[in-house]
């Protein structure tokens, strides 16, 4: 029998739901939630730790897996996902990922192999990584 014939749920979703999981992540990581941003926007008014993720394919299963982890997580970390667009990224992305995620889109990742891309890249990313001040 399946996880998802068992559960009714994706292998994801019954091992975020879990009693180990929220145990994993509760480790002195409580804060509040004082600021909402979109797009563009870094600080957030909180003393919880804040997690950059670098996703350059935002479709398919590593948009599904980010979507059900940042989801989770929110409750316990600042989120942020700087990320690159894809013919695969579905066009309302955003609405599956709670407010509280913050998105950045990374203009210069590029699926080929470009110097000039990657370097713009590499720019974006320490930009972003150095407003954003990330834990881990």
């Amino acid at each position: 029998m399946s996880i998802e014939q068992k559960y009714g749920r994706s292998r994801t979703d019954a091992f975020m739901h879990t009693g180990q999981f929220r145990n994993m992540i509760q480790k002195g990581n409580a804060g509040s939630r004082e600021s909402e941003a979109s797009d563009g926007e870094y600080q957030m008014n909180s003393n919880r730790k804040k997690l950059l993720y670098v996703a350059e394919a935002m479709g398919g299963g590593v948009f599904t897996f980010l979507v059900g982890l940042c989801n989770e997580l929110v409750d316990y970390y600042d989120i942020y996902v700087a990320y690159g667009i894809r013919t695969q990224t579905p066009d309302d992305f955003r609405k599956y990922f709670d407010d509280r995620v913050h998105l950045i889109r990374v203009r210069n990742f590029e699926r080929s192999i470009d110097p000039r891309h990657d370097l713009g890249a590499f720019r974006e990313l320490r930009k972003i990584a150095d407003k954003v001040k990330p834990d881990l």
